[in-house]
């Protein structure tokens, strides 16, 4: 393929990436979930210990990893508060982080593939098809896939994954292809990187020790030649700068194993009665998810829908076959390329499968993004190789003499049908994220809306009028209160105690209405207004009255 064409049409691909994930971000998806509200907060109170710090030796207030809401690596939370600090507490500041992060992913996979796929012309069933070719359909699918999409648009450090598993394998075959420390460094840095990002990434060694175990396999059966370079130096030295960059979240785990688990544990097919069953079933729901059916966690997917399009599903499929076909037949040339896809497909699926809730699970398995889109990438690249090469043929036929110019115009009008095909891709896209599921109930209950405008109403209330908020809406307590007050702790930047006291804003759980004070003026939020609620909030202020200024109440003693 001609640079000038591959690098236009990877541009334009950037940028539809960068398009679906950065536009109205501000506002789709809607609300903040209390999970995202609990990094942001944590985020604050990095922030807040930062500027604590002395100035004779400034020191960052994040942590390696955050104990709270069943534990969550650093890195990404780190992160955010960078972002936070600069854009202020505003849900769009938390996830404009995993959309930076999802952008750069499109370009990973696309590096990933093409060096992947970097000996051309590649022979699946006699179609010769270019590197450059998988590349670009393989970064396509990701930039308009609904599943990256979503995470690329809320604040979860699991997208992540995906980005430090394209970056990490494109420089560790790069590492080997040009025997460059600079290359072997950069790999070692993002897959060392990668552990401190998602309990997900934790499956990589396995990855990784099959690649590297082939690459040194290869090595020695052909050592005998100069060009080979050391392959157990490369690895050596790659997997020395993976155990540097991963040591700190290595020891903290060291010395809190409990955390290493964390919820993990809890939903593990082997705490099930019968874990064999379990398993199975977790298999197949897991691998019906692409063409199948989808999540059905509205905060993960849109209406159960399968995690792909399905033209890109039936690729997949035809991707699928041409990777198992080149692992298992001898002779294929594309051993290595089948054997890293199918094993990062087992083993980023490990994740989903050796759990039993809420399967299938499209956030849990979001590192099998890389392997489906390139064996999509792989699928559409062959079809479009195979009908080129069927027309070229016939056009050389010649029986066929006298039908060139039809050939060729059916050629054309070929490639402007499948470019077409991509355009239906990215317009349904557009469609279904940010008109259908944008503008859904699903949408608004799932990301906790009437708790951001709870938020937001607690902004414009005087400062030195003292807020009581009730947190009665549930959930896991992190320090003494429900998450669920998580969104509006962010959005009001009361989450520390030092906070609190400076804002005038309190959080109470339900029985604890003794504690707000007989004193006049204040303000009574409650999360969720019920009629036994409202009994106890009259019965102890008999003259209050509630107002309505949204989906919530609000009861002011005056």
């Amino acid at each position: 393929m001609n640079k000038k064409l591959e690098y236009s049409l990877l541009t334009i691909i950037l940028l539809i990436g960068i398009f679906f994930r950065f536009y109205d971000l501000k506002n789709t998806p809607p609300g903040l979930y209390p999970d995202e509200a609990m990094n942001g907060s944590n985020a604050l109170e990095a922030i807040e210990n930062t500027r604590l710090s002395t100035v004779d030796a400034p020191m960052f207030g994040g942590k390696i990893f955050y104990p709270e809401n069943n534990g969550r690596e650093g890195l990404f939370i780190n992160t955010q508060a960078l972002s936070v600090h600069i854009f202020g507490n505003e849900p769009w500041a938390l996830r404009g982080v995993s959309a930076v992060f999802g952008s750069l992913t499109v370009l990973g996979v696309y590096l990933l593939a093409k060096e992947l796929f970097r000996l051309a012309p590649i022979m699946l069933f006699r179609v010769p098809i270019s590197g450059s070719l998988i590349a670009l359909f393989s970064s396509f699918f990701l930039a308009t896939s609904y599943w990256h999409i979503n995470f690329s648009r809320i604040g979860f450090r699991a997208i992540m994954v995906p980005l430090f598993l394209s970056f990490g394998f494109y420089w560790l075959f790069k590492a080997f292809r040009t025997r460059k420390i600079t290359a072997t460094l950069c790999a070692g840095i993002f897959i060392g990187l990668g552990f401190h990002t998602y309990i997900a990434f934790r499956m990589v060694p396995l990855i990784l020790a099959t690649v590297l175990g082939y690459k040194i396999f290869i090595w020695r059966k052909e050592r005998a030649s100069e060009t080979k370079g050391c392959a157990p130096c490369t690895t050596i030295f790659m997997l020395l700068v993976i155990f540097v960059i991963s040591l700190p979240i290595g020891s903290y785990f060291l010395n809190n194993p409990a955390d290493f688990t964390g919820r993990g544990g809890q939903v593990s097919v082997f705490s099930a009665e019968n874990p064999a069953y379990e398993f199975v079933r977790s298999t197949a729901l897991s691998l019906g998810m692409f063409n199948i059916r989808g999540d059905c966690n509205e905060r993960h997917n849109f209406n159960c829908q399968p995690e792909l399009y399905w033209p890109v599903g039936i690729f997949f499929i035809i991707g699928l076959i041409l990777t198992l076909i080149g692992l298992l037949q001898k002779g294929s040339g594309t051993k290595e390329q089948s054997l890293f896809l199918c094993v990062s497909f087992i083993a980023m699926m490990l994740p989903a499968i050796l759990t039993r809730e809420g399967l299938p699970h499209a956030l849990r398995s979001i590192g099998m993004l890389i392997p489906v889109m390139i064996m999509s990438g792989v699928g559409a690249a062959w079809i479009w190789k195979l009908a080129d090469e069927y027309l070229s043929a016939s056009a050389r036929n010649p029986e066929y003499a006298n039908r060139i110019p039809q050939i060729q115009r059916i050629k054309k009008e070929l490639v402007i049908l499948f470019f077409l095909g991509l355009a239906f891709i990215a317009i349904n896209l557009l469609n279904t994220y940010h008109f259908r599921f944008a503008n859904s109930k699903d949408a608004y209950l799932g990301f906790s809306a009437n708790l951001t405008n709870i938020g937001r109403f607690i902004k414009t209330l005087p400062a030195n009028t003292p807020k009581y908020v009730i947190v009665n809406g549930g959930g896991d307590t992190v320090r003494g209160i429900p998450i669920s007050g998580q969104p509006i702790m962010f959005l009001t930047g009361t989450f520390t105690e030092k906070s609190r006291n400076e804002k005038n804003t309190h959080y109470i759980i339900e029985n604890e209405l003794s504690l707000i004070p007989q004193e006049k003026p204040l303000f009574i939020i409650p999360i969720n207004t019920t009629k036994e609620l409202i009994g106890k909030i009259k019965e102890r202020f008999p003259a209050i009255s509630p107002t309505i200024p949204g989906d919530f109440a609000v009861f002011e003693a005056r």
